[in-house]
């Protein structure tokens, strides 16, 4: 070939080299923001829904894409459920992401901080309602692939945040850390599905209590764990 044409075909090839990469950046950045769409309808209407009830091609709907390209990205409708869970927890604030002076104030004034949220009967966070949604949806593959999320991954923090108390003194440093990181899970979950349904409120102490009362009961619930676990 004639320097001159192999120049040519050198620069033509770049060229397309140059678009083929421009265009498979672009194809990607547009795959994550359909699949980062999808996820945040599947939340909301899972959320809203509840397992059963919700539908792809309702999700899909709201995305503006078909039935077919949410199985392309998600497989199913288990698979895109626990895709959204997953996502709503890396969205969600942990245990540890409170105002500045409440974290100064130390471990027991977080608690005490997360507590008086739910005792306002404020909106459940998303996450919580798909959680306490998994726990009923009947689909089992999903609740195994959640809890092996929860316990791999500890989204919450929850783990840091027993480390945050021990570090600061308020809990005793022979303490098992593990073992309080799963008393908390199971208190403030319990806790919280109390708050989030009345059918989960077997005690009835949101259904029976004023804002007042239940107040108190989180300052109580507080000192209990205190008693617990501090020192």
């Amino acid at each position: 070939m004639a320097p001159s044409l192999a120049r040519k075909a050198v620069s033509v090839a770049g060229r397309v080299e140059g678009a083929m990469g421009v265009g498979g950046r672009r194809t990607t950045a547009q795959g994550e923001s359909t699949r980062r769409r999808i996820l945040e309808a599947a939340a909301t209407t899972f959320g809203d829904l509840g397992y059963t009830d919700a539908k792809l091609e309702d999700i899909a709907a709201q995305v503006g894409i078909t039935k077919g390209a949410v199985l392309r990205h998600f497989g199913s409708k288990e698979q895109l459920f626990v895709a959204a869970y997953k996502q709503a927890m890396v969205d969600n604030n942990s245990w540890l992401d409170v105002p500045a002076d409440v974290l100064a104030a130390g471990f027991f004034a977080v608690l005490s901080y997360w507590l008086r949220l739910t005792s306002r009967r404020s909106p459940v966070s998303l996450p919580l309602r798909l959680y306490f949604i998994s726990r009923s949806c009947g689909d089992r593959s999903a609740q195994e692939q959640i809890n092996r999320y929860l316990r791999s991954e500890d989204p919450d923090r929850t783990l840091e945040f027993v480390e945050f108390g021990t570090d600061r003194g308020e809990i005793a440093a022979d303490s098992d850390p593990y073992l309080i990181s799963a008393f908390l899970d199971w208190t403030f979950d319990g806790y919280q599905g109390s708050a989030f349904a009345d059918d989960l409120d077997r005690s009835g102490l949101f259904r029976r209590n004023d804002e007042a009362e239940t107040a108190a009961m989180s300052d109580a619930l507080v000192a209990m764990v205190r008693r617990a676990i501090g020192t």
